[in-house]
């Protein structure tokens, strides 16, 4: 409708796939495309970018940008290493970042 095929993918912005209203569609990268997505199915913590690291015992904060790695602590608790992950993730990702 607006002439111009996308040139990467196309995002949805409130994370519903089947509601393409114009208003909910954004052009975005892959990165972004992903940063956008929910917590996974097989996450044991409950928080989307936190994982539990046996050798230290504490949850781990890690936001992906491009397929890089980027590390925002270790943590006590899983809250506070997803408080860390969103920041992080909002640094990296601006407006396509979602916590969950």
């Amino acid at each position: 409708m607006k002439e111009v095929w996308p040139a990467f993918e196309v995002d949805h912005e409130n994370r519903i796939r089947d509601d393409n209203r114009w208003g909910n569609l954004r052009q975005a990268t892959h990165s972004q495309n992903h940063a956008n997505c929910g917590t996974r199915t097989d996450n044991t913590t409950g928080f989307k970018g936190v994982q539990f690291c046996k050798q230290k015992q504490k949850y781990i904060a890690i936001a992906v940008k491009d397929g890089k790695r980027h590390y925002a602590g270790f943590h006590a608790t899983p809250e506070a290493a997803s408080v860390a992950y969103e920041a992080k993730a909002k640094e990296l990702h601006g407006v396509f970042a979602s916590a969950a």
